[in-house]
């Protein structure tokens, strides 16, 4: 080891991926593309002024200022408040140098008013005098730093420009055999990306449309969605060892490199990431396993990684409640521990609460959770925290764990053992504690284990699958109700070289490097940029594989230039490009000026200045409102709604309040909730009837409107929700009988809530968890039931299954489910006979949705309870739940979905939370292959 005591100038360079402009009409840059503020002692200060013009046709404002990746002592001491078209601007930036090495690239962020535009990027280079002890991990091993130059393996680093192995990088230009990336555009062999466009040898990739039959295989439609990342097909510049092996589990990836190092990165609970995250909620970029061993494997499946030594030996981390650390404890460890009792492994796989390994001898040993089966030892006992020997297997040449089944190949022959639960063993009856010969499947060359399902590549490069089909993972081109006994042929594959499957979706990897994938896509597993299933092989926009696993709702690839790359689920970060399915904090929805805005189950919809109707995320339903079943990461307009003046929207449908105070609904109709007589059809439709709607409020297939004093529904009705005496849906409006003096209504998930003039709550439909306030029942109230302990309400605000009245006194008072705390009394119990919402008695306005409530105080605060674990509540961590009300960064008014919470103010919207299906509107789309950063 050695520690160097030096003096030097250290450059700091930030790049930007794209060009710094913003699109649609208003279209602003800055002048030079990096801000260098030259040379600082610690410490110091610089002023710089940055120029920024407007090269569009429409005025843009600049409206916030921030920064990206922490840089410390930076401020902004003036911006121009409104660029004119054609007008430019100058913004004066201070930057306060720190007194110690800790200083990291920068980006500064303009956010501007321009229609549909992204925050403007601005790359900021400093180079800070430094005079410090580096500890080990930065001056180590043979680096030599002299007079400002850095020397380390051919890498010299002196005045901010990078020489390494022919690849100069300075003030983000980068020159590397004839390849030129400067400014977000890249040159090579005639390929050029600019603003996201794509040209190459008649290849166009724009606005997510991919059109080559090279890129799109075999017909394979891309959804123009989608969005292609410039990193995995237009080719990115190269940083580090190649990856050579990716292991996804349910929320974690861990890859290998080529110099034998570990990275991990999505959720870090239970140690899974091999590594303490601390206080980070996820990590969602590539991340060092300190190093224990030298490694030649990983596997990974559920909460654990397993790690297999050059010597043989084998190391787990992660969760380990089942012993499937195999170290003889269920104590869980953020560290590798060895397993106990193997020294001589050549193969490793890791299920759900297990791990399995192939011995040099052919013989297979499996260790942790064996409730149905998984060790494969003839065993019944539940649980073994050390291996046990698989029965009667011999000369295995290679070994596959899935969910909670194992499966072993022997030259072209394969056995399975463990769940059988949907037939996927090959046999009638129950689990299998020992193997079970799968004689149907024939000329095995490999074998790939799903949740449910079995899958195999045939010497002959075709492939078959049995087991659970009912979301298309059996590939033979017909939707499987149930399970097969006997194995489907996957269509149209006939030069299969490797095969994986993840919890219900399957993937191949075609001799020639192409990638296709069928089965279930609710995540995007898939690749292609739509949701739903595919029940025969589709094309993903990758030729260059070397490598394929699956995790559990998501894929990754190796590539031949040693990328790698990974789509689908992203809840935390498990993809691995610097952003998880998780937004934490409030961000800006790239939306025109909004008026109106609602939010419910994955779907957020905004009404903007001209009267359209845009939405965002979506169900497979159709709730986002554009005619498909898509999830849309980016607000997407409801096609024929205009002149709109409110919007409403839950887990199937959406409705908006039109001229004239009619009603238009899209999405779902199978139980009428378009309300324009028919249930079918996906709308827009006109609401049979309606005029002079004053307020809507859209349930989970239902829907309420107050028009004056009255109040008519429609839509779903099993739960009473319509409050008309029945059971039945209606395609139809009702009106509630007797009823002329409503002034508010609200709609929870199976039940309708309303406030009287005279002070009084009426409830009616679902009262499985008290929501009605007439205590608990299984049996639904048809007609409306008047809440006993409230009598001076003035609105009402209704949850999943949970109730809340604002009151004259500006109390709240909440009732029914609550746990979450979202009734505000400090507990997470119950309360079908109400209980206040906090102490204070001063609520303005009260919002309530999903497991959510939310009061608006004088001061203007947004005080909100309720459940925060996909950090909708915007406090900036993934806190579990508030259970009583507690400010958070909203302001304006709110509106509240499932997992997800967005506020307006000043006609911008901003949302937080849970993004898997783009409910935060930011337009990024892990459905299609990113690039994983590689470190």
């Amino acid at each position: 080891m050695r520690v160097w005591q030096w003096v030097a100038v250290v450059s700091l360079v930030a790049a930007c991926d794209r060009p710094v402009v913003m699109t649609q009409r208003g279209q602003v840059g800055a002048e030079p593309g990096s801000v260098d503020f030259g040379v600082l002692s610690p410490g110091g200060v610089v002023r710089k002024s940055v120029a920024l013009v407007n090269r569009g046709e429409a005025p843009v404002t600049v409206s916030r200022v921030a920064l990206r990746d922490g840089a410390v002592g930076f401020s902004v001491m003036s911006s121009p408040a409104r660029l004119e078209a054609g007008a430019s601007g100058a913004l004066e930036l201070v930057f306060v140098a720190p007194a110690d090495e800790g200083v990291r690239s920068t980006v500064l962020l303009i956010d501007s008013d321009a229609a549909n535009a992204p925050t403007l990027e601005v790359p900021l280079t400093a180079r800070v005098l430094l005079a410090n002890l580096m500890d080990a991990g930065v001056v180590d091993a043979g680096v030599l730093v002299d007079a400002g130059v850095l020397v380390d393996a051919g890498v010299v680093v002196d005045a901010g420009v990078v020489v390494d192995a022919g690849v100069v990088i300075d003030a983000g230009v980068v020159v590397d055999a004839g390849v030129v990336v400067d400014a977000g555009v890249v040159v090579d062999a005639g390929v050029v990306v600019d603003a996201g466009v794509v040209v190459d040898a008649g290849v166009i990739v724009d606005a997510g449309v991919i059109v080559d039959a090279g890129v799109v295989d075999a017909g394979a439609v891309v959804d123009a969605g989608a969005l292609v990342d410039a990193g995995v097909d237009a080719g990115a510049v190269d940083a580090g060892p190649a990856w050579t092996q990716l292991a996804g589990g349910d929320f974690h990836t861990c890859g290998l490199r080529s110099d034998g190092s570990i990275w991990c990165w999505g959720f870090p609970q239970d140690g899974r990431l091999g590594f303490d995250a601390g206080a980070l909620d996820f990590v969602a970029t590539p991340t060092l396993v300190p190093p224990f061993v030298p490694v030649t494997q990983l596997a990974s499946g559920g909460n654990t990684t397993c790690a297999r030594s050059t010597t043989g030996a084998v190391w787990c981390w992660g969760e380990n409640l089942y012993g499937q650390l195999g170290d003889g404890t269920v104590n869980p460890s953020f560290t590798p521990r060895q397993v106990q009792n193997l020294s001589d492994a050549v193969e490793v796989a890791v299920g759900y609460g297990f791990a399995c390994a192939r011995r040099a001898t052919g013989t297979v040993v499996c260790w942790g959770k064996n409730s149905q089966g998984e060790l494969g030892a003839g065993s019944t006992a539940s649980t073994s925290p050390t291996p046990l020997a698989v029965v009667g297997l011999t000369q295995v040449e290679q070994l596959v764990a899935g969910y909670s089944t194992v499966c072993a190949r022997s030259g072209t022959a394969a056995w399975c053992w463990g769940s059988n639960t949907s037939g996927q063993l090959g046999v009638t009856g129950g689990n299998r504690n020992s193997p079970v010969a799968m004689s149907t499947l024939t000329n095995v060359a490999g074998i790939a284990v799903g949740y449910g399902h079995v899958c195999s590549v045939q010497t002959a490069g075709t492939a078959q699958c049995l087991g659970h089909g009912s979301s298309g993972q059996l590939g033979d081109g017909v939707d499987t109700l149930g399970s097969s006994l006997t194995p489907r042929q996957v269509t149209g594959l006939v030069d299969a070289a490797e095969i994986s499957a993840g919890n219900n979706h399957t993937c191949a990897r075609r001799r020639n490097g192409a990638i296709v994938c069928w089965g279930s896509s609710s995540n995007g597993q898939l690749g292609i940029g739509i949701t739903g299933h595919s029940n025969s092989p589709v094309a993903v926009a990758i030729t260059d594989a070397t490598a394929l696993d699956l995790g559990a709702d998501f894929s990754c690839v190796v590539r031949a230039n040693g990328d790698a790359a990974c789509w689908g689920q992203n809840v935390g970060g498990n993809l691995g490009f610097g952003a998880a399915g998780l937004v934490l904090a409030p961000t800006v929805v790239a939306l025109p000026p909004v008026t109106a805005f609602g939010a419910g189950g994955d779907t957020s919809c905004a009404v903007t200045q001209g009267g359209s109707v845009s939405c965002g995320g979506g169900h497979a339903a159709g709730a986002v409102g554009d005619g498909t079943t898509n999830h849309r990461f980016s607000p997407v307009a409801v096609a024929g709604v205009s002149g709109a003046t409110a919007v409403d929207v839950h887990d199937v449908h959406g409705c908006a309040i039109v001229a004239n105070g009619a009603v238009q609904c899209w999405g779902n109709n199978g139980s009428g909730s378009l309300g324009n007589g028919s249930m079918t059809g996906t709308g827009p439709a006109m609401v049979s009837g309606l005029t002079g709607v004053v307020e809507l409020a859209v349930g989970a297939g239902h829907t309420c409107a107050r028009i004056a004093g009255q109040v008519a529904c429609w839509g779903r009705n099993d739960m009473g929700q319509l409050g008309d005496g029945s059971q039945m849906a209606r395609s139809t409006p009702v009106f509630i009988p007797g009823l002329t003096d409503a002034v508010s209504v609200t709609a929870g998930f199976w039940h309708t809530c309303i406030a009287r003039a005279s002070g009084a709550a009426w409830c009616w439909g679902a009262a499985v968890a008290g929501q009605l306030g007439n205590g608990v029942s299984m049996t639904p109230r048809t007609t409306p039931f008047v809440v006993p302990f409230i009598s001076n309400a003035v609105s009402v605000a209704a949850g999943d299954h949970f109730s809340c009245a604002r009151l004259a006194t500006n109390e709240v008072r909440c009732w029914g489910a609550n746990s979450f705390g979202q009734l505000g009394d400090a507990s997470q119990v119950d309360r079908p006979n109400g209980v206040m919402f906090g102490i204070n008695s001063d609520a303005q306005t009260l919002w309530a949705n999903g497991y959510h409530t939310c009061v608006k105080r004088p001061s203007g605060v947004i005080e909100c309870a309720g459940r925060n674990n996909r950090g909708e509540l915007g406090f900036g961590t993934l806190q579990y739940l508030a259970s009583t009300p507690t400010p958070t960064p909203y302001v304006g008014s709110v509106a509240i979905g499932n997992a997800h919470l967005c506020g307006l103010s000043a006609g911008v919207v901003r949302c937080a939370g849970l993004n898997d299906r783009g409910q935060v509107g930011d337009g990024f789309d892990p459905r299609v292959p990113r690039r994983v950063l590689r470190p």
